[in-house]
């Protein structure tokens, strides 16, 4: 099986194409909750192509998705660890990948910065997620609202507290700052 082919590049670029990265979580990890509706095997459309993944629980309410499919190049793979923040209107996982890609080189290891990714669940039982990201933090960085760099890709968020970068992404307007949402039904798990 190889360890990146197109589609683990696809589901790089799908998670951190105009995403944000932040040097902190949006809550401390030390609270994280478990959410047992996202345990189990998910299936997602992307274009022409299926994304099966599968999460699961460790202790202490940390989890970890595996990511794969196959593409016309063979099998690719990707995986993350991840905790839930919930705000009064939101959850959202904080996200670091096991495998990250930087100016074209993969290095193993966790990676030492946070993605987060809105979801919800649809009345039928669907995860419906929305990565957290757009112009707007680009655009607050620039007017020294928050600290941090943008660059071709990705923005990202440094020196800020957990609650600024939380209380930023909850006062903002959610189609500025949750990306297309994709849904994926659940196929098998608890």
């Amino acid at each position: 099986m190889r360890a990146l082919s197109l589609f683990a590049l696809s589901i790089t670029f799908l998670l951190s194409g105009c995403a944000i990265e932040s040097d902190r979580p949006l809550s401390s990890p030390r609270y994280a909750e478990r959410d047992q509706r996202l345990e189990g095997l998910w299936r997602a459309k992307v274009g022409k192509d299926a994304i099966y993944f599968y999460i699961a629980y460790g202790p202490d309410g940390h989890g970890s998705i595996l990511s794969f499919g196959r593409d016309k190049d063979g099998m690719g793979t990707m995986s993350w660890n991840f905790f839930v923040t919930r705000s009064a209107w939101h959850a959202y996982l904080n996200m670091t990948s096991l495998v990250s890609v930087d100016r074209g080189h993969i290095h193993q290891g966790p990676s030492k910065t946070y993605m987060f990714l809105e979801y919800r669940f649809s009345w039928r039982g669907q995860l419906v997620a929305s990565l957290v990201g757009g112009e707007v933090f680009s655009k607050a960085i620039k007017e020294g609202k928050l600290h941090g760099k943008t660059d071709l890709f990705t923005t990202s968020i440094s020196h800020e507290t957990s609650e600024r970068v939380l209380g930023f992404i909850e006062a903002a307007k959610p189609e500025d700052v949750f990306m297309k949402p994709w849904v994926a039904t659940k196929i098998g798990g608890p």
